[in-house]
């Protein structure tokens, strides 16, 4: 999961490395550089480290059953968090998709380049404009946002 989350508030994975094998091996042995952790805010850095530790025992959530969800929960990355609200799923989405219309898609993704693609998708054009970097409205999105 610190990859994961690590990877979506970046762009990059935290060992990425353009030989793949190299990578997955620094992903078991190499330990997380600070300079990798330094564009986070503390509480994010921190959540990360504590997800992306090589030993399992000392992982953060990696205690059996609900304890180890709670100690997660309870991280200080997810202060703002509702999570009794979010489990009856009564909080508003930060940031809901359009998907109709022409705009939904980026062209780079739907025009015919050549590599197979039968151009079906072509006049559905470009995004009218990109959407927004940090989600409107706040929630646990825009708290990741934040942390960036």
């Amino acid at each position: 999961m610190g990859i994961l989350i690590f990877e979506m508030m970046s762009g990059l994975p935290p060992f990425y490395n353009r030989d793949r094998t190299k990578m997955w091996s620094d992903m078991r042995h190499r330990p997380l550089s600070a300079p990798a952790m330094a564009s986070f805010t503390p509480p994010a850095a921190s959540l990360l480290k504590g997800l992306l530790q090589k030993l399992e025992e000392e992982r953060l959530g990696s205690q059996p059953g609900a304890e180890g969800s709670e100690a997660i929960k309870a991280h200080p990355f997810f202060a703002g968090v509702d999570w009794p609200r979010l489990a009856q799923r009564d909080v508003t989405p930060p940031f809901i998709p359009s998907s109709t219309g022409r705009g939904a898609f980026q062209a780079s993704f739907i025009s015919d380049s050549g590599t197979g693609t039968d151009g079906d998708f072509a006049e559905l054009g470009a995004l009218a404009e990109p959407p927004p970097r940090t989600p409107p409205g706040g929630g646990l999105m825009a708290s990741a946002a934040a942390h960036v």
